[in-house]
């Protein structure tokens, strides 16, 4: 009975933790009639501001790793494109911006 018990709960947490996701609102600026199939290598922009979160590393990463799966290869000096973002947040209910690069 105790196991039953211990696997209804577990199955009601982790089902409660998929309902519970929040959606983020992304923009982008997509130029549809660039040609992207001439560049071969990206680089993110650097940026002055300090970085006050903690999702940047992961951004980066992920961001990479998707351009990585593209056929772009990350390359520091003398890239083919620059890749930016903007984070948008609120702390406090006051906005807050957060321009982040590597």
């Amino acid at each position: 009975m105790k196991i039953s018990s211990a696997l209804l709960i577990l199955l009601v947490v982790s089902t409660a933790s998929c309902f519970s996701s929040k959606d983020y609102v992304t923009d982008y600026d997509y130029n549809y009639t660039g040609s992207f199939k001439k560049y071969k290598t990206f680089a993110f922009v650097e940026t002055n501001e300090k970085e006050v979160s903690p999702l940047v590393s992961v951004l980066n990463s992920t961001i990479g790793a998707r351009l990585g799966s593209q056929g772009y290869r990350e390359q520091i000096s003398k890239p083919d494109m620059l890749v930016s973002y903007k984070i948008f947040f609120r702390l406090d209910s006051v906005p807050r911006l957060c321009s982040t690069g590597i």
